[in-house]
């Protein structure tokens, strides 16, 4: 927890309004430790106390000491549950329009839940108040690209626009012809509350089509290239600004292809598969499973114009490891302690790279999809 009281006190109530309870300086630090549910059922012991927990710098303090995850389960699949990092239910939210799956590409406290029919449409999920927006037309958009081309296959993406805060989501359909010999990718983006559909231009490369290579981060969409893509590295990252509208011109450079020596070789075996995309306190993570070094490399983007990144972490493989698949990490704790989602395993576990040891943090035998929830659960 940060000790510093700037943070969550920038605007505490005045100090008579709490005379007699507890000191005005001490009052946040008590509260910061109580959970989301407890502190709203507080806000009601007073206006004072309703004032502080209701401050946004108290609720974006509140979130970073209590940090969960956000889980569909597998037996439930009406029911998204919110847990904490030892696997507890804090919170669940009954889906209101049927089936749904969790997207990994949650903006604060506003999470995707991808519907797979006209009954089970994709909606946008607020975790803090539990009301949902569903997005009219989606189907309409993948039908008549069905007609056009031949089987497609949506993928979703949630941004949120650095300089004017509105949500908007991309849309990337996948259609395959010619007995998938052929790939046509289109795009589509709509501002989240209105019911209109935009077309928006062609990505400059082709995109890779699975979930976790594809990431949002201050307002701009991160895309890994296919591995099928012919002409460019499978490093490479393309870019959609959400508030333009518009796939960036030039691709990023990935770390890997910079590792390249002056003979043509790659100082790194590496393959696309091997490589997939995430995002930790606010940067763009490449993560590389690194087959050659069995550890799993987390490389940061510093500089996006320079395309220049940097190996933070070299995570080696937890011990006893012997289901295939990756490691997904989800976020860095206040400790520098990485937590990752197995999800072969179904594990949350905790790296620790002071001592580079894994600890176990809980089994989610019963949950088959896992994001981060990076908002507040404190409604205002």
């Amino acid at each position: 927890m940060a000790t510093g009281k700037g943070d969550h006190t920038a605007a505490p109530p005045p100090p008579f309004a709490n005379a007699g309870v507890l000191p005005v300086d001490i009052l946040p630090e008590v509260l910061l430790r109580l959970p989301a549910d407890e502190l709203c059922r507080l806000r009601l012991v007073c206006r004072s106390w309703r004032s502080l927990t209701s401050n946004k710098l108290f609720a974006k303090e509140h979130s970073s000491c209590h940090r969960y995850v956000l889980a569909l389960h597998s037996m439930e699949p009406h029911e998204i549950h919110v847990l904490d990092m030892h696997g507890n239910i804090v919170k669940k939210i009954r889906l209101a329009t049927g089936y749904g799956d969790v997207d990994r590409s949650s903006q604060l406290d506003l999470v995707p839940i991808i519907g797979s029919s006209s009954s089970s449409p994709t909606q946008v999920l607020d975790l803090a108040t539990g009301a949902a927006v569903v997005l009219r037309g989606v189907s309409d958009v993948i039908t008549s690209c069905q007609k056009a081309r031949g089987p497609t296959f949506p993928r979703y993406l949630l941004g949120q626009v650095s300089s004017t805060r509105e949500y908007k989501m991309l849309c990337v359909v996948h259609s395959y012809a010619q007995g998938y010999v052929s790939l046509v990718q289109s795009c589509h983006v709509m501002t989240l509350g209105d019911t209109t559909w935009r077309v928006a231009p062609q990505p400059p490369i082709t995109l890779a089509s699975v979930s976790w290579k594809m990431v949002g981060v201050d307002g701009v969409a991160f895309f890994l290239g296919s591995e099928h893509c012919v002409g460019i590295e499978v490093d490479s990252v393309a870019m959609f600004d959400f508030g333009t509208e518009e796939w960036r011109p030039n691709t990023l450079i990935g770390p890997l292809t910079s590792l390249v020596d002056s003979t043509g070789h790659h100082n790194l075996i590496y393959h696309g598969n091997r490589l997939h995309l995430s995002q930790l306190r606010g940067c763009l993570v490449m993560v590389h499973k690194n087959d050659q070094d069995s550890s799993t490399d987390l490389w940061f983007l510093e500089d996006i114009n320079k395309s220049l990144w940097t190996k933070r972490y070299s995570m080696p493989w937890p011990p006893y490891w012997k289901l295939p698949g990756f490691i997904y990490p989800k976020l860095v704790l206040q400790n520098g302690k990485i937590v990752v989602w197995m999800p072969i395993a179904r594990i949350l576990r905790a790296y620790d790279p002071r001592t580079s040891t894994w600890t176990d943090m809980a089994t989610l035998k019963d949950y088959c999809r896992v994001c981060v929830h990076n908002g507040s659960l404190l409604c205002s």
